[in-house]
């Protein structure tokens, strides 16, 4: 064999089993990386929850309706881990003002927040979250920000706020301020794919922002070390631009910026001698990509992945290659809109170089009418409001919509929308100073600056190394809510510290007992639920040892979980600047001082002429019957029981004391007992009287378990008395009335295997009132000066084709703006806006 072939293969061959065994280790772990990304959609996907308001501006005396939007952080499909979504108000400190708990079993929920006369003048912000949200190490939750006006006066015949006036003088005075002495700017600079590389060309984005974080538009220019001119730059909308550049060895390159005669410089970053550069052009239906390298052989190996929300969609693999650079061309036809994510790595299967680039996919595109049957209205005047919504094909789309209609100044322009807080700001870490100008009219320059902005933000959800490094599947603090959970402890009645294994009732009082029985573990731990409720339930829980097989029944205590959500308010909480601020809202203030007069000189409303009442005082004894004879329906009762004058009350039942009642048997033992009452039935009937608690039957199971602690007094109906309940009262009746801060001794002490508590259930919404000025009602006299026309929360939009809805309009004129959002049963995005004018 020729000497030189031997040669040949003795290099060569090794080198092919050391670059084959490089290339096995990297698919192994790109492979690895890959089934993670899908366990991570699959099981780990994030929640994400959006809140819509009826408008951005209230008055004190207002409600604020709003709607939330519960998906799936990578689908956008309705989500099918929680079921609870919590949203509060809070105050410009952070701290919380009012909380609604909203439940959903479809993806949504609607609610509302009554703003009275306690709530102080400013600036507030609506938070919305699930528990299950809470497991993310950097929270991106929903905030929005809201702003309530309140004590109006009259400056130069013109309606306004005493806070906002005071707070509008003090931040012109200090923009004024700024504007003459601004400080040398900040300047960020962020090289395309992570790092400037000698000789090869990318694109390099920056931001300019002042001290405030405010984003600066400016013109510069990029110098080298020796004062020579390389390029010049601009930034644009919220500070931010990008420029060609590519470094040379050995030297050194700055920016300058020269504001008012005064030059303030600016080093680039420098650049690694060897590297690699990831390059992305963005042509809405097609990405084209560029890969480069200044080491020999470097692209050999190397792998470009790209994935939007998890999604795999991109796996371009380059086996051996000895060029510099190599390209990639797809469409985005079958892709989503969102953030997608492109990652370069090297051999050993590292993440090297990352870019960020927007889907706006031609293909999602959706053709919605928005319309109402005129652009002009008079007062009070019917507005039909026409609805359709297809895709590009023309095919019906079926979804869960919301709708407002306000008067235009009522609206923040600046605001996010549905599609900016799903599609941009989730993603990017709330970061996104105005996610909505990115999806207002469409512009090329709108989609160059989206481009750049992608450039100069980083990545949120997904952190390579995280992956790599098993912490994306850590365990879950927070478990998604599906209901109410009860959870709790048997303990031994006099030592905390000694669970005792018991048998748990639960009992929930309502329009029907549900009653549902749980065996704790070992450690006495028990749990009900999920449950659902709308508005609050009181419910008992008795627990008791004796039914185990034991003839002992210890005394056992009852210990229930708490559960309190605390969110790490400080880090969610963004700086207000000046540029934030809002104009006064002068038809905002009039709508107040209408409604103060409304109230004052109404027809409706009248003034009573003092009246001096005289009346024999009552003793104690009399006063107390008359309180307790206000709580029922059939007023007195000829055996009425009042725990408060029962001795050794607080270790007995209800059943104890009944026996003290004349013609009351109580016959059995706990937990098997039952009352007769004499004069309805022979005691050895088999016929139980109806037992009542708060006016609602109860069964019998539940009132021998009730603490007569926990009672504020107990009638016993017999004969004509039990009449009054008909045919349920044939056995007599029971009637048990509770604390309910009526007491006249206050004081409930620990009962022995019984807890008391009130369930706090979910919020129910009230209904929004628009009147109908279709015929004549006296109530169309008064004066209609409502901001906001129309709130429907529940527009569901089927496959017809077209929805109609209608409302009347009041008597305040202006502009007024229709704001229509929500989500399509595909997981579209759709925020459009319509305006039409009322006049007098």
């Amino acid at each position: 064999m020729d000497e030189r072939i031997k040669i040949y293969l003795l290099t060569a061959l090794p080198l092919f089993f050391w670059s084959s065994q490089i290339l096995a280790q990297k698919n192994t772990r790109i492979n690895s990386l890959a089934q993670k990304l899908g366990a991570y959609v699959n099981n780990l996907a994030p929640e994400k929850v959006y809140i819509q308001t009826d408008k951005d501006f209230y008055i004190v005396g207002d409600t604020i309706w709003f709607k939330s939007y519960l998906v799936n952080g990578v689908t956008h499909f309705a989500s099918d881990k929680s079921n609870i979504v919590h949203v509060e108000l809070l105050d410009a400190n952070g701290g919380m003002l009012v909380k609604r708990k909203l439940y959903t079993d479809n993806g949504s929920a609607f609610g509302d927040i009554e703003i009275d006369d306690s709530i102080t003048e400013g600036d507030y912000r609506i938070r919305a979250y699930t528990r299950y949200m809470l497991n993310d190490e950097d929270l991106v939750l929903f905030e929005k920000k809201i702003s309530i006006l309140a004590r109006p006066m009259t400056i130069n015949d013109k309606y306004k706020s005493v806070g906002l006036v005071n707070a509008e003088k003090e931040k012109k005075q200090e923009r004024e301020v700024r504007n003459s002495q601004m400080s040398k700017p900040n300047v960020q600079f962020f090289p395309e794919g992570g790092n400037l590389v000698i000789g090869l060309q990318s694109e390099l984005g920056l931001k300019i922002t002042d001290e405030f974080g405010n984003g600066l538009a400016m013109k510069g220019h990029i110098f080298d070390q020796k004062g020579n001119l390389i390029n010049s730059f601009q930034t644009y909308n919220f500070g931010i631009g990008v420029f060609p550049f590519t470094p040379k060895t050995g030297t050194n390159y700055y920016a300058e910026l020269n504001i008012g005669g005064i030059v303030h410089r600016y080093s680039l970053p420098m650049a690694l001698d060897k590297g690699y550069v990831i390059q992305l052009k963005n042509h809405g239906s097609q990405i084209i990509i560029k890969v480069s390298s200044n080491i020999d052989q470097g692209l050999t190996g190397t792998l470009v992945l790209g994935h939007l929300r998890g999604e795999i969609f991109l796996k371009h693999s380059k086996i051996n290659s000895s060029k510099s650079s190599y390209l990639i061309k797809f469409p985005t036809s079958e892709l989503s809109d969102g953030v997608a994510h492109f990652t370069l790595f090297n051999q050993q299967g590292e993440p090297i170089c990352e870019r960020l680039t927007f889907i706006d996919n031609p293909e999602n595109e959706i053709d919605l009418t928005l319309t109402t049957d005129r652009s002009d209205y008079k007062f009070r005047e019917k507005v039909d409001l026409n609805l359709s919504i297809a895709d590009t094909q023309g095919k019906p789309l079926q979804g869960d919509f919301s709708i407002s209609v306000a008067l235009d100044k009522s609206f923040d322009k600046n605001d996010s929308n549905i599609k900016g807080w799903f599609l941009l700001n989730s993603d990017m870490g709330n970061t996104v100073e105005n996610p909505y100008y990115f999806f207002g009219e469409d512009s090329n320059f709108r989609k160059k600056l989206l481009d750049i902005l992608m450039l100069t933000h980083g990545w949120r959800r997904f952190v390579w190394k995280s992956f790599l490094l098993n912490e994306s599947s850590r365990p879950l603090e927070y478990l998604p809510e599906k209901g109410v959970m009860i959870n709790g402890v048997t303990r031994a009645f006099n030592n905390r510290n000694q669970p005792i294994k018991a048998l748990t009732t639960l009992s929930i009082l309502g329009q029907d007992v549900y009653q549902e029985k749980r065996l704790t573990d070992a450690q006495g731990r028990f749990s009900f639920g999920p449950l659902v409720f709308l508005d609050s339930v009181e419910a008992i829980i008795n627990a008791s040892s004796s039914i185990l097989g034991k003839n002992e029944n210890k005394k056992i205590s009852i210990y229930l979980d708490t559960v309190k959500t605390k969110v790490n308010i400080d880090s969610l909480t963004t700086q207000e600047s000046y540029k934030n601020t809002f104009p006064i809202q002068e038809e905002l203030i009039k709508e107040y001082r209408a409604k103060v007069s409304d109230l004052e000189y109404s027809p409706r409303v009248n003034a009573l002429s003092e009246v001096i009442v005289k009346a024999k005082k009552k003793n104690r004894k009399e006063s107390i019957e008359e309180e307790l004879n206000k709580m029922t329906v059939y007023g007195t009762a000829q055996n009425r029981i009042i725990p408060d004058s029962i001795p050794g009350r607080t270790s007995r039942t209800v059943f104890d004391v009944l026996t003290q009642v004349p013609g009351v048997q109580v016959l059995g033992t706990f937990p098997n007992q039952n009352v007769r009452i004499r004069g309805m039935n022979s005691f050895s009937s088999s016929g139980d009287p109806l037992f009542l608690k708060d006016g609602v039957p109860v069964s019998a199971n539940f009132v021998q378990s009730t603490a007569l602690n926990d009672v504020l007094f107990v009638d016993i109906l017999k004969g004509g008395e039990a009449a009054f309940y008909g045919s349920r009262g044939t056995n007599g009746v029971v009637a048990i009335y509770t604390d309910s801060g009526q007491s006249f001794e206050s004081g409930l002490k620990e009962q022995p295997g019984v807890a008391n508590f009130v369930i706090p259930g979910f919020y129910k919404a009230r209904e929004f009132y628009h009147p109908n000025y279709g015929g004549k009602k006296t109530y169309h006299k008064i004066s209609d000066h409502r901001t906001t026309l129309y709130w429907n929360p529940e527009v569901i939009i089927t496959e017809k084709t077209k929805t109609n809805l209608n409302f009347y309009t009041g008597d305040l004129p202006g502009n007024y703006t229709l704001r229509l959002e929500g989500v399509t049963s595909d997981g579209k995005l759709v925020s459009k806006q319509y305006s039409f004018n009322i006049h007098n």
